[in-house]
């Protein structure tokens, strides 16, 4: 048997992992071609897969979980580094809140169909799943996926120069920050999330799978809210600021709540809908940031697209190792600690989109 904290590992492997292979596949990409580099990578997830679905020990485990991430990984940056090739910045805006939009089930409905899929099967079965989804996805890029990097360019004979120069740059730290945030968030919650319901609050699993399969909806909702904002004219930063309020306000009146009683263990049922309701709120700000910050974090390098893919990935990645294992540090047995993290992270965002972008605006300005 495995303990659950050698179990935990595999999410910080998987993010690790992800984290490198971000860091490689945006630079291949450039030199040598977005569909063929796509490639080559989801064939390195799909070998990784069938290896986790075959493995005999949690070590093996962990090292076949890095190896699918690193390939898996692909995926992310790449599909960036295509838009910003073929989607013009106005339309690409949109776009990347219609894909929230469709993206916002995928976190609630993955646990779902994996709890199902290893009731039924057992784990195991799950990398199999795993596997003809990456197979599929492998058939449909080599058939309909034209290649959209026309204009390639040489491995870069000083990386770092050119690293040095987008990871200097305020506005792509500050929108990493913001995608991480997020991310960190989401991954947060649903490592955390069982505990704070489950084994405090008493929620049966069934009934827990319901409610995090519910936290879908705040998700699309904020994401549809973008988007009609962007029909309306107004503007990324205004959007982001919206997002980040509604995630602050959420997470500050459930820690609030917490601290003062409101939520406690002695008082389930109503622990449960408030707690229910903050996190939606929390979840409803999440696609507005990351939709507008995705779009708009790299426009002014499209000349390498791919090379600051990579580095942006790779950092914001890094971000989300960082705050999960955080997360994972600060957790004391109370319900306190997710909320309160959930608020600094919050806080974090608004406070540093503000100072930058307000700062580059006034430098501007005459």
């Amino acid at each position: 048997r495995t303990s659950a904290h050698t179990t935990e590992l595999t999410l910080t492997i998987y993010l690790v992992g992800f984290a490198c292979g971000v860091a490689i596949w945006g630079i291949l990409s450039d030199a040598w071609g977005r569909k063929p580099i796509l490639l080559i990578g989801i064939t390195l997830y799909i070998l990784g897969s069938i290896a986790c679905w075959n493995a005999h020990s949690i070590e093996a485990l962990l090292v076949f979980r890095f190896i699918q991430a690193l390939g898996g990984s692909a995926g992310s940056v790449l599909g960036q580094a295509i838009a910003r090739d073929a989607i013009p910045i106005e339309e690409r805006t949109r776009s990347y809140a219609s894909i929230s939009m469709a993206m916002a089930f995928s976190p609630a409905i993955g646990p779902v169909i994996g709890g199902i899929t290893d009731h039924l099967f057992g784990w195991e079965a799950v990398f199999g799943m795993l596997t003809i989804l990456g197979i599929s996805t492998a058939l449909c890029i080599a058939r309909y996926l034209p290649e959209t990097h026309l204009h390639r360019r040489p491995l870069s004979q000083h990386p770092w120069k050119e690293a040095f120069g987008i990871l200097k740059d305020k506005r792509v730290l500050t929108y990493g920050w913001l995608v991480a945030g997020c991310n960190g968030i989401i991954f947060s919650f649903y490592a955390e999330g069982p505990f704070y319901y489950i084994r405090t609050l008493g929620l049966t699993p069934s009934v827990y799978g319901i409610l995090a399969l519910g936290i879908a909806a705040p998700l699309f909702l904020g994401a549809s809210y973008s988007r009609w904002l962007l029909s309306k004219n107004q503007s990324p930063h205004r959007i982001i600021r919206i997002g980040c309020l509604s995630m602050c306000i959420g997470s500050a009146i459930l820690a609030l709540s917490i601290y003062t009683g409101l939520i406690s263990p002695e008082h389930p049922m109503q622990a449960i809908i408030t707690s229910s309701a903050c996190f939606a709120w929390v979840f409803f700000g999440i696609p507005m940031l990351i939709s507008n910050s995705l779009s708009h974090a790299l426009e002014p390098y499209k000349h390498l697209a791919g090379t600051a893919a990579s580095l942006f990935g790779a950092s914001y990645y890094a971000m989300i190792s960082a705050l999960t294992g955080i997360m994972a540090w600060v957790q004391n047995g109370t319900l306190l600690p997710m909320p309160t993290l959930f608020m600094l992270i919050s806080l974090g965002m608004l406070a540093m989109h503000s100072y930058v972008f307000n700062t580059s605006q006034a430098s501007a300005s005459p």
